[in-house]
């Protein structure tokens, strides 16, 4: 039986990854690239094998390392490389959609971890200083924008009182806002990849893989309560951070199933594809209020069970 790509060009090979490193350098301009740039490995994974995915995601990254320098094939390695790798061995072993979407998720957080780490020792800094550089830096690019944005003077200046406080925030939710992102950057690319899959044809997705049907496990509600409880006790310090990134983390994991509602909501109004292609537009141009928003969807229908799924098999805590 004639495999996918049997008897192709080398043209058709690299197609793929040479897709891959120009949405990575897209995103320099449109950072919303970066969030499909490991779909093209990913799919010459599921179509080619994992061997010709591991080396082609390599050469990949030997060609960011000859433009661009080390800083950047590192980048490119640890989020697109890695996120493609996790992704394509999550298909391979059937993984239902929670564990794809976090297993696709850690991988590239590790590695993000593992760079900055190199990165900030490789400079002299010890790695709380180096967190602490980039949340100063963090700080005053958001007062920045504020006045550069004509912001209501008072809020500007309340943000120049809290400046400290803020660059402890951010410091202490640093692994939180990472692991966050990278949720956010594998979800992405699980849709784009599903919805290119079932459009082309590639069977590179799991038919029963439905984003309408998610839910996250119910336990995690306590959690969350445990670590907002943990963070207001006034113990400070590491316990206060402890429970500052179990929130943001768990908040995006809502926030997740707020969307997986919104997604059922649609389809059981019979919306036409245009209206859910703005409705979702929408949601990207109105974040980060629109994650809000979906986090208090994702909330009430963890506690009210907005879509009645509670007694159906295989999908709560999936």
């Amino acid at each position: 039986m004639e495999q996918p790509g049997q008897g192709k060009g080398a043209l058709y090979h690299l197609a793929p990854l040479g897709l891959a490193v120009f949405l990575f350098y897209l995103s320099v301009v449109f950072p919303f690239a970066l969030s499909l740039v490991a779909i093209p490995i990913y799919i010459a994974i599921v179509r080619h094998g994992r061997g010709y995915g591991i080396v082609g995601a390599l050469g990949a990254a030997m060609a960011v390392y000859i433009i661009s320098g080390v800083e950047w094939a590192l980048v490119f390695t640890s989020v697109c490389v890695l996120m493609a790798l996790a992704a394509g061995e999550a298909f391979k072993r059937e993984f239902p959609m929670g564990k794809t979407v976090a297993t696709t998720a850690l991988l590239p957080f590790l590695g993000v971890i593992g760079v900055f780490v190199i990165t900030a020792y490789g400079s002299g800094a010890s790695l709380s200083q180096a967190v602490d550089n980039l949340s100063t830096k963090a700080v005053e690019m958001m007062v920045n924008k504020q006045v550069e944005a004509g912001g209501d003077k008072e809020l500007v200046e309340f943000v120049k009182s809290q400046r400290q406080n803020l660059v402890w925030i951010f410091s202490s939710v640093f692994p939180a806002l990472l692991l966050n992102m990278t949720l956010f950057l594998a979800l992405l690319n699980f849709l784009v990849a599903r919805s290119l899959s079932i459009r082309f044809d590639w069977k590179a997705h799991m038919p029963q893989h439905d984003l309408s049907l998610w839910r996250a496990p119910e336990k995690l509600a306590w959690v969350m309560v445990g670590g907002g409880a943990l963070s207001l006790t006034g113990l400070g310090g590491f316990p206060a951070a402890l429970g500052l990134n179990i929130v943001f983390v768990l908040g995006m994991v809502y926030s997740i199933q707020g969307l997986s509602t919104a997604h059922y909501l649609l389809l059981k109004s019979n919306a036409t594809h245009m209206v859910k292609t703005i409705a979702y537009i929408l949601i990207l141009i109105a974040m980060p209020w629109s994650v809000l928003a979906l986090w208090s969807l994702g909330l009430v229908d963890a506690l009210v069970d907005l879509r009645k799924m509670r007694d159906l098999n295989g999908i709560s805590g999936e």
